[in-house]
Order: structure tokens, then C-alpha cells, then sequence
């Protein structure tokens, strides 16, 4: 519970927050520290220890419980300030800061046909908040007036715990990653009976598996998600349908609200229905870019030189890296990797 209030502080404080992992190689987080260079580093008694030795001021979080509660004076927020910095490893090996801003977030947000309409849900947070899935859990959940339930991390990560504590406290909303998914399917496929909507991605899904889950009751909802950090975690949705199961893999469906997605070729040519091609999305959820990095941001976000047919002349584009097709229906099927990246059990 720290965690969150820590990030609403941070936040209403006009400041952006860098999240570490507290289980990451000692090396990944002095990297992110050096890398991000935070005015301080916010941790409790139990972590500060876990911490590398960094110039920045360290707060603890126990030395601050009976501060004055008098709200202090902020900077006016825009909804082009940033709001936090996700590192990615991407596909050069090394983390990169993703720049995300208030505007980012909202769009995640607003006007979303892959969430419910309802507005008091329960969600499960279950990512650690250094992965780009918890800006969804964190703001989606209080933004639209739910509640975020948080499972311990040695629960989830043991099925029979993670089905059990499921059965009692009863989350509506879960999103999980395609690995995880994939194994709760082979071992409790009737774990999400009830559920208002089950969220997975990151990977391919398991057709077999996804039919496992429908066959046994399944959730009203079951939905594939898609997208990388750098579009703020999602661009694309599919309401998973038994006849998808036929299919090599689950589609990635179609743009979520505020996005536009192109299947290009090398000439930043369209392709036809059924060619494969590479994802490219432009829109409000394109993140600022790479922190500190200006060269590594102008290749990877790109002038859209579709941008006037959606009225937002001299709007970027950024370029995936992943490879789709189009489906004679409409949604998007994922092919694979542009580069030679692998991924094992969901891991880079």
C-alpha cells in the first residue's frame, strides 16, 4: 500500500517517478539510477540496504510518518508534463527510460471500448511496478473510480495460491501476461469463472489454451492486449472468440480509442489484407521518447506521413520492430519479430 501512496505523492507534487524492482540485478538498477539521475530515491527501512550507492538524496519512508500534513504548493501540471519514466530493455539489451506523460496515461484511460463502463470494479494489480502493465493497474483502477486489489508476489506466482486467493477476494478485472496465462490454463482453466473481464499479452497465446478456458465458463470477457511501453502499454484489444482458437494465434485486434496503426513495408508503404508487414502506431498514447537519448528517439519515433488523414499534421509514428498481418475481417494477427529478439517463458 506505500507503494501507491508514494506514487500519488510524487505525482500531485508536479514530479515524474522512476520505478525500480527491488528483485532486478544490483547492475540494471544503478544503471537506471545513473541513467535517470532522481532529485531522490524514495524506499522504506526493509529495501533502503538493497539500494547501490547513488548521489541522490534517499527518504525513508518511516522517518516522514508524522510529518505535517499541510498540502504544500505545486507547480501548475500539464497534460504534457511527464508523469513517470518506464525502462525497457528493449532490443538492444541495455534499459532505455521511456518518457511518459499525463496525456499518455489519460488517453490509456478514456474512451475505452476494451474496459467495462462501469466505473466501480474491482481490479487485480498484480505486475511489479517497474513493468509498464502496472501504469495500467495503478491509474486505470482509481482513475475510473475502482478499487485496486494487490496480490502478495509470492502468491500469484504459484498457481494453486494464485487460484485460491482469486476464489476469496474476487477481483473483476485481471490482466496477466500471455506466459502466465498460458500456464493458469493448463493447470486451473476454471480459475476465472465469473470474473467480469480476464486480460492477458506480451506474447502469442495459447489457442488451445484460451479454448480450455472458454470451455470451462470462463469470464464474461476475454480479451488479448497489445502494445509496447513506448505507446503506453497498449494500442490494440480482441474480445477472444472460440472461433479464434482455429487460428495460429489469438489476434491482437484492432486500435484501441486515439490510435491509428499502419502495416508498412520498407517504403513506409501500406500492404495489402493478409501481407506481412511492420507495425507502426501513432496517436495520443506515443510516448515523449527515449530519456536523454535524442539519436536513439528520432529512429525509433518517426514522422507519420499518414498524419493529415486524422488531422494531426506533423505527428509522429514509432516504428515497432513487430511484424502483423491484416485479417480479411479486420483485426490484426501478430507474425513475429522484424530483428532476431527472443523471447523464452515471456522474457527477452
Amino acid at each position: 500500500p506505500d507503494l501507491i501512496w508514494v506514487v500519488l505523492g510524487i505525482v500531485q507534487s508536479g514530479c515524474a517517478y522512476v520505478p525500480l524492482d527491488v528483485f532486478a540485478p544490483e547492475t540494471m538498477n544503478r544503471w537506471i539510477l545513473e541513467d535517470s539521475e532522481p532529485i531522490a530515491v524514495i524506499t522504506d527501512r526493509e529495501h533502503a540496504g538493497r539500494l547501490p550507492d547513488v548521489n541522490s538524496t534517499v527518504l525513508v519512508l518511516e522517518d516522514f510518518r508524522n510529518e505535517s500534513e499541510q498540502r504544500p504548493a505545486v507547480p501548475a501540471v500539464s497534460s504534457d508534463s511527464l508523469i513517470n519514466v518506464m525502462y525497457t530493455s528493449g532490443t538492444t539489451g541495455r534499459p532505455k527510460g521511456v518518457q511518459i506523460t499525463h496525456r499518455n496515461i489519460a488517453r490509456m484511460v478514456s474512451d475505452t471500448a476494451y474496459l467495462p463502463k462501469a466505473r466501480d470494479r474491482r481490479f487485480l494489480q498484480v505486475s511489479n511496478q517497474a513493468f509498464d502493465a502496472f501504469t495500467y493497474e495503478l491509474w486505470t483502477s482509481l482513475i475510473r473510480g475502482g478499487v485496486l486489489c494487490s496480490i502478495p508476489r509470492e502468491t500469484f506466482l504459484k498457481p494453486q495460491d494464485f487460484a485460491s486467493w482469486i476464489q476469496r477476494y474476487r477481483p473483476e478485472i485481471v490482466l496477466v501476461t500471455a506466459a502466465l496465462f498460458n500456464n493458469l490454463c493448463t493447470e486451473h482453466p476454471n480459475m476465472f469463472n465469473g470474473m467480469t473481464q480476464v486480460m492477458f499479452g506480451g506474447d502469442r497465446i495459447d489457442p488451445n489454451g484460451a479454448r480450455r478456458v472458454m470451455e470451462a465458463g470462463g469470464p464474461e470477457r476475454l480479451v488479448n492486449l497489445y502494445g509496447p511501453t513506448e505507446a503506453t502499454v497498449f494500442v490494440t484489444w480482441h474480445g477472444a472468440k472460440v472461433s479464434d482458437t482455429e487460428l495460429p494465434s489469438i489476434p491482437i485486434g484492432s486500435p484501441i480509442a486515439h490510435t491509428e496503426l499502419y502495416v508498412l513495408d520498407d517504403r513506409l508503404e501500406t500492404v495489402p489484407v493478409e501481407v506481412t508487414g511492420e507495425l507502426y502506431m501513432s496517436g495520443l498514447g506515443l510516448a515523449r521518447g527515449y530519456l536523454g537519448k535524442p539519436a536513439l528517439t528520432a529512429m525509433s519515433f518517426v514522422p507519420d506521413p499518414y498524419a493529415h488523414l486524422h488531422g494531426r499534421k506533423g505527428a509522429r509514428m514509432y516504428r515497432s520492430g513487430d511484424l502483423v498481418s491484416r485479417l480479411p475481417e479486420g483485426p490484426l494477427l501478430f507474425q513475429g519479430r522484424k530483428d532476431h529478439q527472443l523471447k523464452i517463458r515471456g522474457f527477452r
